[in-house]
């Protein structure tokens, strides 16, 4: 896990936030034959997966990730709050996600410093964190045969940190010019 959004002077951010899943949905020898074995003749059988939730700030090529067992309010409840205290004091977040159920329930309880800006439905290629996700599992996360939970959540948190250690990774894949802000 990483966190994002330094203290500093900026007195608003605009961020872009998603999730995705890491881990396996588990299959039969007779539903994937001989292709879904590794190298090593593994083959991936259970049915565990860890959820990467990320927020990058491409402004200030600053992000903030959890890896959390489970997508649902809850953890979208604790994302918020990781978010939230990296938010610099008076200052105020923009989170801007998709309509997923677990990001705009009206149950939600949001941080003071934080609003959320829900995209248009079914427009995900509106939301840069989605090519993040694409990233990570091209070059990081795809083709893996995991021997446990442990190695499911190791494995998300290496991606994750690989991604937002290279300087001007998030600036570059999450920056859109329809996400500024501009004083009037």
């Amino acid at each position: 896990m990483r966190g994002c959004f330094p203290k500093g002077k900026l007195q608003e951010n605009i961020g872009v936030v998603s999730d995705f899943s890491v881990g396996s949905a588990g299959f039969s020898e007779q539903d994937v034959g001989e292709a879904w074995y590794s190298s090593d003749g593994f083959c991936q059988r259970q049915f565990l997966s860890a959820y990467t939730y990320g927020e990058c700030c491409p402004d200030r090529d600053k992000a903030v990730g959890l890896v959390l067992p489970h997508v649902n309010m809850d953890m979208m409840g604790l994302h918020l709050a990781e978010i939230s205290s990296h938010v610099s004091d008076g200052s105020h977040a923009v989170v801007v996600l998709d309509c997923a159920a677990w990001h705009v329930t009206g149950k939600l309880v949001l941080p003071s410093n934080v609003s959320l800006l829900p995209l248009p439905p079914y427009a995900p290629e509106l939301n840069p964190v989605e090519q993040v996700w694409q990233q990570l599992r091209k070059i990081k996360l795809s083709n893996i045969a995991y021997e446990s939970y442990g190695s499911i959540l190791d494995s998300a948190c290496e991606a994750w940190n690989m991604f937002v250690g290279e300087e001007g990774n998030v600036k570059k894949i999450c920056s859109r010019n329809w996400a500024k802000i501009s004083t009037i």
